[in-house]
């Protein structure tokens, strides 16, 4: 996680001595796509998501621009039906298994502004991301019939690239800051667990 943040963050500050460099930061709320069994609760959505990123815009293109970024889309949580071994009546009994997903990823896009008045832009982002998710699981143990609380049944994490898609506006207030509304969206696989994640939002950027 400190190396992800490190290079978000050398990335962002490179921006910063080229022309027309910006960085950024932004909080919102996310949701995923997960498996939710018939009759399961699930959590598809996450608390503190975030957003980190920088970038520059492309000599000669001066409504295109290159920008990485690292989004924290959070943790989000499915259960699933499952059998457990009740001790206490020495039989198999029908439980549930809960799948704790946490989602991140890094992102490399293409980016294009609009101005359609003055200091508002419109924005539209497209490259790949870095999926980065990891599933814990944990099992609700049973005895004598009765649930006794979740016990850990492992993890598993994996790495792979997704398509990623960002929209947003920005308004330049009196070229000091921009205030910045953006929705990315991207997806996740790891295992079992897959689906398409997302993040609305808010947050500041300054231009160099």
């Amino acid at each position: 996680m400190k190396r992800v943040l490190m290079g978000v963050a050398l990335a962002a500050a490179a921006s910063a001595v080229w022309a027309d460099g910006y960085v950024g930061a932004a909080y919102g709320s996310s949701k995923a796509g997960v498996k939710c069994e018939s009759g399961m609760p699930c959590d598809h959505r996450a608390s503190n998501p975030f957003k980190i990123y920088g970038g520059t815009k492309i000599a000669d293109l001066p409504n295109f621009g290159m920008e990485v970024s690292y989004i924290r889309f959070g943790s989000f949580d499915a259960q699933h039906a499952t059998q457990v071994y009740d001790a206490g009546a020495a039989a198999t009994v029908d439980s549930y298994e809960k799948h704790h997903i946490n989602a991140r990823a890094i992102t490399a896009a293409l980016v294009g502004r609009y101005e359609p008045v003055a200091n508002l832009n419109l924005v539209g982002r497209i490259g790949l991301a870095y999926s980065i998710a990891s599933v814990d699981y944990a099992v609700m143990s049973v005895n004598n019939g009765a649930a006794s609380g979740y016990v850990s049944n492992g993890s598993q994490t994996s790495s792979k690239v997704k398509p990623y898609l960002g929209v947003g506006v920005e308004y330049d207030i009196k070229g000091i800051v921009k205030v910045a509304l953006a929705y990315d969206w991207s997806q996740y696989a790891v295992a079992e667990e897959k689906g398409n994640v997302s993040l609305w939002s808010l947050g500041v950027q300054k231009d160099f």
